[in-house]
C-alpha cells in the first residue's frame, strides 16, 4: 500500500529539520560562522566557518566569484565534490549576500527561477488499451527564499519561502478524455495543477552556546532524500540526477539540537544529539487545510567531524500518529494511523592529491505500525516496510565520474491480507524519467479511477485512493548505472541505463480480484515477471555567471523499453516510450 510508504517522508521530514538544527550547533562555538544555509539542508554552511563567503556591504554588492574543486588536487576540508552535496544547497561564493557596513545585519535575497518544457510519447496505461497522451507541457515556479540575519555571527536568523504559479503552466486540460478524468479526479502521478502563490515556510532560528532553536514552518532533505525532501532538490549543478521536485513535506515544527559531550573533547564532541515535535501543515498523506491531524515526535543521533562535514553518519526515530478527515466513502472508521520509523543514513569521500577519488553514500529505513486506512477487507492492518538507497563513484569530481545509484523499495504480494508491506520513497526521490514518473504512474492512476467506476462495482473496495504511486518509486529494486563528463563545471554530459525489477509480482490489487485472484497487472496481463524493463537516460547542461546572477540551462531524455512485467492481455508489450526536457533556471 503505497500510501504508507510515504508517509516516511512525511516522518522522516520533522526527522531531517532537526539535522539541520543539529548540524548548526557545530557553528556555536565558532562565531566565523557564516549562518546562511542554502535551500533545506540537512548540512548548512554553518559547519563550515571556515572559509566564509566574501560579504559586500549593504546595498551595493558584487557577487562573490565562483569556486571549483580542482580534481588533481586534495579537496579542500570544508566541502567534498558536488555529488555529495548538491542535494543540500549550493556553496558560499555561489549566492548573494549582503552585509551591512556599521550594524550586525545581514541579507540573502535567494530568488530563483525555474522552468521546464517537454513531452512523452504514447503508452498504454489499462487493459482497455488506453492510450497516455499530452503532447507538450510546461512548468516551473518562481521561488523567493529571503533570510535575514542578525548578531555579528548571525545568531538569529528570520527565514521565509514564497512560491509563485508553482506547478504546470500548460495544457491546463488534457484534450483524450481518460486523461482528462485522471487530472480531474485522480491522482495523476505528475502534479498537474497550478498554486498561483504558495507560502511555504516562515521560521525563527537562534543559535546560543547551548545550541540551536528553530521555531515555525519549514521543511528538509534527510539524506538522500529517500524518506523525507523538501522538494528543491532537481536541477542542482553536479548532481547526476534526472527528473522533478516532489511537492515537498512542511511542517510546524519546534525543535532543539546540541552537543551534549562538546567539552569533554575527542571523539564524542563531534556528536550532535537533537530532539524536536511537529504539527503536519502538507505532505502526501496528510494536509491540515483539510481537515488532517499529523503529529510527530522524532529523536537524532548524528556524528559529523567539524574538520570534515562532508563525511557523517546518523540515525533517527520518528513516531507519528494521524487522524484524517472524513474522505467521503461509505466505509466508517478508515482514518486512524500510528507508525514508527527507524533510518540510518551517512556519506563520506576518499581523495589524495593525484589519485582518484572515492565517494559514497547510503540510506536505510524500516517502518512499523498499524493503520485502518484500509485497502481491503480488512478493517485493520498491521504496516511492515522498507527501502534502501546507496550511490557509489570514482573519478576526478571536477572532470568525469563513474559509478551508479541503486535502490530497493519493498512490495506487498498480497493486497488482501492485514499486513501492509509495500513502501514509498518521498515524492522528491527519483529514478530515472520515465519508468515510475509516468509509466507506472498514469497506470496507477488510471487503475484508481476503473475500481471506482460504478459500472463495475455497485460500491468500489475502501482504499482505492491509495492505488495510485503517485509517481514515487515503490515495489521495485534499481540499478542505474552512470558516467559523467565535466568541463570546468560549466559544461556537463552525464547519464545511463536503468535496470529495473519489481521486489514482488507487480500486482493490480483491482483488477486482481476482478480475475479471481490471479496475478494481474494494470494492463490485464497474467505475470509473475518481475522484470519492469530498461531505461537509457541522458543529460546535457551547462552553466555560468553573469551580473551576479547563476544560470544553467540544458536537456533530459529518456528511451524506456518495457519489461515483461507489464505485460499486455494479449501476451504482447508495449513499444519503446520515449521523452524529452528541456530546463532553465536563474538564481541570484
Amino acid at each position: 500500500m503505497a500510501h504508507i510508504g510515504v508517509l516516511v517522508g512525511k516522518l522522516v521530514s520533522g526527522v531531517a529539520g532537526v539535522l539541520c538544527t543539529t548540524v548548526g550547533l557545530a557553528a556555536a562555538a565558532s562565531p566565523s560562522a557564516s549562518g546562511d544555509t542554502r535551500g533545506n539542508d540537512d548540512l548548512g554552511p554553518v559547519l563550515y566557518p571556515d572559509p566564509a563567503p566574501q560579504y559586500a556591504p549593504l546595498p551595493a554588492a558584487t557577487p562573490p566569484q565562483p569556486k571549483t574543486l580542482d580534481a588533481d588536487q586534495p579537496a579542500a576540508s570544508h566541502f567534498g565534490p558536488r555529488v555529495l552535496t548538491t542535494l543540500h544547497g549550493d556553496r558560499p561564493g555561489e549566492f548573494a549576500h549582503y552585509k551591512a557596513r556599521r550594524v550586525p545585519v545581514a541579507f540573502t535575497p535567494d530568488l530563483m527561477v525555474r522552468a521546464r518544457a517537454g513531452a512523452v510519447s504514447e503508452f498504454t496505461i489499462d487493459r482497455r488499451g488506453t492510450q497516455y497522451i499530452e503532447g507538450v507541457e510546461s512548468a516551473g515556479r518562481i521561488r523567493w527564499r529571503p533570510v535575514l540575519s542578525l548578531g555579528d555571527s548571525e545568531q538569529v536568523r528570520i527565514v521565509g519561502m514564497l512560491d509563485i504559479a508553482n506547478g504546470r503552466w500548460s495544457p491546463q486540460q488534457a484534450t483524450r478524455p481518460e486523461i482528462a478524468d485522471i487530472i480531474d479526479n485522480g491522482t495523476p502521478p505528475i502534479p498537474t495543477g497550478l498554486r498561483r502563490v504558495d507560502p511555504r515556510e516562515l521560521y525563527v532560528e537562534w543559535t546560543s552556546k547551548a545550541g540551536q532553536l528553530r521555531l515555525g514552518q519549514m521543511s528538509f532533505t534527510w539524506g538522500l532524500g529517500l524518506v523525507a525532501n523538501d522538494g528543491n532538490n532537481m536541477d542542482r549543478f553536479g548532481d547526476l540526477k534526472f527528473g522533478d521536485d516532489g511537492d515537498g513535506s512542511i511542517q510546524e515544527r519546534i525543535l532543539f539540537g546540541t552537543k551534549p559531550l562538546a567539552r569533554l573533547g575527542g571523539a564524542g564532541k563531534d556528536i550532535v544529539v537533537a530532539v524536536g515535535a511537529d504539527l503536519v501543515y502538507r505532505d502526501p498523506n496528510a494536509d491540515l487545510r483539510e481537515g488532517d491531524l499529523a503529529g510527530q515526535g522524532l529523536l537524532i543521533v548524528r556524528w559529523q567531524p567539524e574538520d570534515r562535514p562532508d563525511t557523517w553518519l546518523g540515525t533517527y526515530a520518528v513516531y507519528r500518529r494521524q487522524k484524517s478527515a472524513d474522505d467521503g466513502d461509505i466505509y466508517a472508521d478508515d482514518d486512524d494511523l500510528e507508525v514508527g520509523v527507524f533510518d540510518v543514513a551517512g556519506q563520506g569521500y576518499l581523495q589524495r592529491p593525484n589519485r582518484l577519488a572515492l565517494i559514497g553514500a547510503f540510506e536505510a529505513a524500516a517502518l512499523v505500525g498499524r493503520t485502518t486506512f484500509a485497502s481491503g477487507e480488512r478493517s485493520s492492518h498491521r504496516v511492515l516496510q522498507g527501502g534502501a538507497a546507496l550511490r557509489a563513484y570514482f573519478g576526478r569530481p571536477a572532470k568525469w565520474l563513474a559509478g551508479f545509484d541503486a535502490g530497493i523499495a519493498s512490495g506487498d504480494a498480497n493486497p488482501d491480507d492485514d499486513v501492509i508491506n509495500d513502501f514509498s520513497a518521498a515524492p522528491g526521490f527519483t529514478a530515472g524519467l520515465l519508468l515510475f514518473q509516468y509509466y507506472q504512474g498514469w497506470q496507477s492512476a488510471r487503475s484508481q479511477l476503473l475500481a471506482e467506476d460504478p459500472d463495475l462495482l455497485g460500491i468500489p473496495p475502501n482504499g482505492t485512493q491509495y492505488i495510485p504511486s503517485k509517481g514515487t518509486v515503490t515495489n521495485a529494486v534499481f540499478l542505474h548505472p552512470k558516467a559523467q563528463w565535466s568541463w570546468h563545471e560549466r559544461f556537463e554530459i552525464w547519464g545511463g541505463p536503468l535496470i529495473a525489477a519489481s521486489a514482488v509480482p507487480h500486482v493490480d490489487p483491482f483488477v486482481t480480484r476482478l480475475q479471481g485472484g490471479d496475478v494481474v497487472n494494470a494492463l490485464g496481463g497474467r505475470t509473475r515477471a518481475r522484470a519492469l524493463g530498461t531505461e537509457l537516460d541522458f543529460g546535457i547542461r551547462t552553466r555560468a555567471q553573469l551580473l551576479g546572477l547563476w544560470m544553467q540551462a540544458g536537456f533530459q531524455s529518456a528511451v524506456y523499453f518495457p519489461g515483461p512485467a507489464f505485460v499486455r492481455g494479449d501476451g504482447n508489450v508495449d513499444k519503446a516510450a520515449f521523452g524529452g526536457w528541456f530546463r532553465a533556471q536563474v538564481r541570484y
